[in-house]
């Protein structure tokens, strides 16, 4: 759909307190959130979720950093970057469709650290990025990056 339709945007549904996986894969995807705690019998300022509410505002903060490229931009799949992710990890290539500049979102789905190695964009092996990762904040790098992703977390490598 994404290809054929380059301005359709699916959803993700959040609705368990430990959700992290389906809100990382709904950002590799450029996918909307549809936060439905509790299925609607619930909301974000409960106990039980507000955790998952605060990984969230950490993800919209990033997000609207990143909306010109991840969801505005062009979804490339996994084409046009060189990137090494452990069998429990998947990643994403999206591309500013006004700068050029890609961005790889890599999600740990596992509960355990895992590294990440984007190698290169291609036609840009040792160029300068911008590193996003929740509540941290914008680090600066070049490739190629190795970093290593916390378990049921994402990171989000940007060209520069």
């Amino acid at each position: 759909m994404k290809y054929t339709f380059p301005e359709w945007v699916d959803c993700c549904a959040v609705s368990q307190p430990y959700d992290y996986n389906v809100v990382n894969n709904a950002v590799r995807y450029g996918f909307f959130l549809n936060i439905m705690f509790g299925s609607w019998t619930s909301y974000m300022g409960d106990e039980l979720y507000e955790p998952l509410s605060n990984y969230i505002k950490e993800i919209q903060r990033i997000r609207e950093d990143l909306k010109d490229t991840i969801y505005m931009g062009e979804y490339l799949d996994t084409l046009d970057a060189a990137v090494e992710v452990s069998e429990d990890m998947r990643y994403g290539v999206h591309r500013n469709t006004g700068s050029g500049e890609r961005a790889v979102v890599a999600v740990n789905f596992d509960t355990e650290p895992h590294e990440l190695c984007v190698k290169s964009f291609e036609g840009n092996t040792n160029g300068s990025v911008y590193v996003y990762e929740p509540f941290k904040k914008r680090e600066e790098g070049r490739l190629p990056l190795n970093l290593a992703i916390p378990g049921e977390r994402l990171a989000i490598v940007v060209e520069k």
